[in-house]
């Protein structure tokens, strides 16, 4: 099955989109956390054609464009993220986890039905391969800190404050801040303090299909793009 890549870019800098079939997403990651070549390598399965098309990439770019201007809560992709089966069940998770909320490492591993394995679940956490989509950075310490994000800290918290999860307090020292975390079935604040739902397509939902890693033996095709091309995009912040 033919792969489809593009970089597209976002305030938070460039994003490699990778999908297969009718716009299955596959990965969606910050440029910045690998190169433009590792990432090509990790989306196709062995033997695939890799092609570069803007076009087959159009609806997760115009998706995560209204996410970053406030008008879309929810993501309408279907996504295939490549992992073990625990990796994905962890990832299926993540997609629970409502706009505007936090919920710590424990909290991830009792939904996912291994409370005490919070270790476990962070590393699963770590290697989501669809950022923002499948929303990793909503999962943050028990104390409230950040901790870890692949996008960097930076953007693990203007996503964060985009969502309105990220609230600073009044005269706190050291410009501490504390999460406000709203449960599933609250309504989520936007960064604009309004309760509407805002633009949504429904929630993203994983598809069925193989769960194997990805090869790297992909074979790159021209498409309606080209890998250099894309490298153009990518230097463009």
């Amino acid at each position: 099955m033919k792969t489809c890549a593009h970089v597209t870019r976002s305030p938070l800098g460039p994003l490699f989109i990778a999908v297969e079939g009718a716009g299955v997403l596959l990965r969606l990651e910050f440029l910045k956390s690998r190169s433009l070549d590792e990432l090509a390598d990790l989306d196709a399965t062995r033997g695939d054609e890799l092609a570069w098309s803007e076009r087959e990439c159009a609806h997760v770019a115009r998706e995560l464009a209204e996410y970053f201007a406030g008008e879309r809560r929810e993501f309408g992709l279907a996504c295939r993220p490549r992992g073990t089966a625990f990796q994905r069940e962890v990832w299926t998770t993540l997609a629970s986890i409502p706009y505007g909320a936090t919920w710590s490492y424990g909290e991830l591993a009792a939904k996912v039905g291994r409370a005490g394995a919070s270790r476990a679940v962070g590393r699963a956490n770590a290697t989501n391969p669809i950022s923002i989509v499948l929303p990793c950075h909503r999962v943050i310490g028990s104390d409230g800190s950040l901790t870890g994000y692949g996008g960097g800290l930076p953007a693990k918290r203007a996503l964060l404050e985009l969502e309105g999860a990220l609230v600073a307090e009044p005269g706190a020292a050291g410009g501490q801040l504390s999460f406000t975390s709203v449960r599933p079935g609250s309504s989520a604040r936007s960064s604009t303090g309004s309760s509407s739902a805002g633009r949504g397509a429904g929630r993203s939902s994983i598809a069925s299909g193989s769960s194997s890693r990805a090869g790297s033996g992909a074979r790159s095709s021209s498409g309606s793009g080209s890998a250099a091309a894309a490298r153009r995009a990518a230097s463009r912040r």
